[in-house]
């Protein structure tokens, strides 16, 4: 009888495995994924960004987490993304690209600002020729960008001489014609670029020029992890204007990048919390204000480019992004599926144990009937010993199952019945023997009453 019980301890295991099973795969689709991000250098507008970002994506409980992984700078966070230590990474692809990489947004348009005072008589880049330009050093990677842009021209050293200079410095080197002309890489809406044309300005009383690049499509065309840009007319303000007229010029982008197997749908809702926080996050930096999408005319080329788009990131700015559906209807369909399976299955075995268990009581009030007539039949005390210690195992299993819920109470009285049944008809038989006086040989040869 106890194995009855043992079923009940596994099929109480098998439901809680089932229900453990959902229960984890509850946690595991509703519980938010952690994206690692590379980004550098330790207090950068990127870092902060970055920073800012994830702090918001836990405050508007979208199920996304960011961890920073401090770097170096933009070829180190590169690197992290193309060993797989990353799932994002600020770059810039003039310095690294991944190639592992898709862009998922542009974080900011870092220029190439040349600036000459107008005795200098320096007109545009063809005009540096035989002049010292000094390079404000903004990042490591600056110089080379300078000199693949004058590489188009044929302006290589020793036509032009390089000069490195600390930003602080850079204004004072001109006024004291260290350098003829100085080049700045940053971002034309940025505190650098409009610092330094200010303070050129002030020691020239505002006599400057800002070099324009000809034709910078042709120079993207050879290098095309640059950028054309365009500096808008009076962007720096001054008396005069600065810059006079629209100038066009070269640069390059500060890219957050994915890595390629990042989830499609995962991506399009964080591109998608990017851009609509935009607001927030302009709070703790202005690099928010200057985000924009990557370039795309559609989907196919967006995809295809030389430095392609993540299709998460396409699936946003090109409004299609995927419905729950889209996105998990293969798990809801499979987890409908196998989950239909386990429930019918443990309804299956629920079923089956019930019925179980309605055998082993039937199978107790059967006995205890065989044993009332047993009982009247019974020659000697011995088989009526035998017959009383298997009614009161028959009892302990009624009682386990009583105690269980098992037994309605129609059934308890069916066996409460039988029971007295059975001890009654056992003994009343057992005094008639003990009256008699004379039984056959026991077992164990002891004598006894032969009943009539």
């Amino acid at each position: 009888m106890r194995e009855a019980g043992f079923r009940s301890d596994g099929l109480l295991l098998v439901a809680a495995l089932v229900l453990g099973a959902m229960g984890l795969g509850y946690v595991y689709f509703t519980s938010p994924t952690e994206l690692t991000v590379a980004v550098g250098p330790a207090g950068s507008a990127e870092e902060r960004l970055i920073l800012a970002f994830g702090q918001q994506l836990k405050a508007q409980k979208i199920p996304i987490r960011l961890r920073l992984e401090p770097v170096a700078g933009v070829k180190e966070a590169a690197e992290r993304l193309d060993a797989g230590k990353a799932d994002l990474a600020v770059v810039r692809p003039d310095v690294r690209v991944p190639e592992n990489g898709l862009t998922l947004a542009i974080l900011r348009d870092a220029a190439t600002i040349l600036i000459a005072p107008k005795e200098a008589k320096i007109e545009d880049v063809t005009g540096l020729v035989g002049k010292r330009l000094g390079i404000v050093t903004g990042h490591e990677a600056d110089p080379a960008l300078v000199a693949t842009l004058l590489r188009h021209f044929d302006l290589e050293p020793p036509a032009v001489s390089f000069v490195e200079l600390p930003r602080q410095d850079a204004a004072q080197a001109l006024k004291e014609h260290r350098v003829d002309a100085i080049a700045l890489i940053a971002a034309p809406t940025g505190a650098a670029a409009s610092g330094l044309v200010r303070e050129v300005a002030h020691a020239f009383g505002g006599e400057i020029a800002i070099l324009p690049v000809e034709n910078p499509d042709g120079i993207t065309q050879r290098s095309p992890f640059l950028s054309a840009t365009t500096i808008p007319e009076g962007i720096w303000g001054g008396r005069p204007k600065q810059p006079a007229d629209e100038i066009k010029t070269i640069g390059v982008a500060y890219r957050l990048m994915a890595h390629s197997d990042t989830d499609r749908s995962l991506v399009s809702t964080l591109v998608e919390a990017l851009f609509q926080m935009r607001s927030r996050l302009a709070v703790k930096t202005r690099l928010a204000n200057f985000m924009r999408p990557p370039e795309m005319d559609t989907a196919s080329s967006a995809t295809s480019a030389m430095l392609p788009n993540h299709p998460g990131a396409v699936d946003y700015f090109q409004r299609e992004t995927q419905s729950v559906m889209d996105r998990y209807g293969d798990w809801i369909y499979l987890g409908a599926f196998f989950g239909s399976g386990a429930i019918s299955a443990l309804a299956w075995s629920v079923q089956r144990f019930r019925r179980r268990r309605r055998e082993v009581i039937d199978d107790v009030l059967d006995r205890l009937l065989d044993i009332l007539a047993d009982a009247r039949k019974a020659e000697t005390t011995e088989t009526l010993d035998l017959l009383t210690n298997e009614v009161d195992d028959l009892f302990r299993t009624a009682v386990e199952h009583a105690r269980d819920g098992q037994a309605d109470n129609r059934t308890t009285s069916a066996i409460v019945l039988a029971l007295d049944g059975a001890r009654s008809a056992i003994d009343e038989r057992r005094r008639k023997i003990m009256a008699l006086g004379a039984e056959p040989p026991r077992s164990d040869g002891s004598p006894l009453a032969t009943v009539c």
